[in-house]
């Protein structure tokens, strides 16, 4: 226990210290259609928050990945890991928010409850800064209120 603690510590210190490397990297060109003002705010917290470890393009190999086990997720392969859908379909939204929400039991994605919930669900949306095959449309299923 003590070793993953100390693993985890570690790793969310060079992911940290290294955010500012990520924010200096140059931003991929962004075609108008992207640039949709309602995605702004996720891309801020994506780039802030998440790119260090997933990487500017969602790709999984941002400037921290090289110290994590297991890698970051990459998000262009569209295989998503924790999801309430069938398997081979998109996450939900929800779906979305609670991996980011708690992070990733087993990895070293940690819980983002520090932030507030509206930019943990802003993380949680596609992003200008990711590619199409990256991002989950709109077409990502629901969560059906009970």
């Amino acid at each position: 226990m003590r070793v993953q603690t100390i693993a985890f510590a570690l790793a969310f210190s060079a992911a940290n210290s290294l955010a500012a490397q990520v924010a200096a990297q140059p931003e991929p060109s962004a075609s108008p259609t992207q640039l949709d003002p309602k995605l702004q705010p996720g891309k801020a917290v994506y780039e802030q928050h998440c790119a260090a470890c997933h990487g500017v393009t969602g790709e999984g190999n941002g400037p921290a990945a090289v110290w994590l086990y297991p890698k970051p997720r990459n998000f262009t392969s569209g295989l998503f890991k924790i999801q309430s859908t069938p398997p081979g379909s998109p996450p939900t939204d929800e779906d979305l928010f609670q991996t980011v929400t708690r992070g990733m039991p087993g990895s070293s994605m940690p819980s983002f409850t520090y932030l507030s919930e509206q930019h943990r669900r802003d993380a949680s949306q596609p992003t200008p800064t990711l590619p199409a095959s990256a991002s989950i449309t709109s077409s990502r299923p629901k969560r059906k209120a009970n």
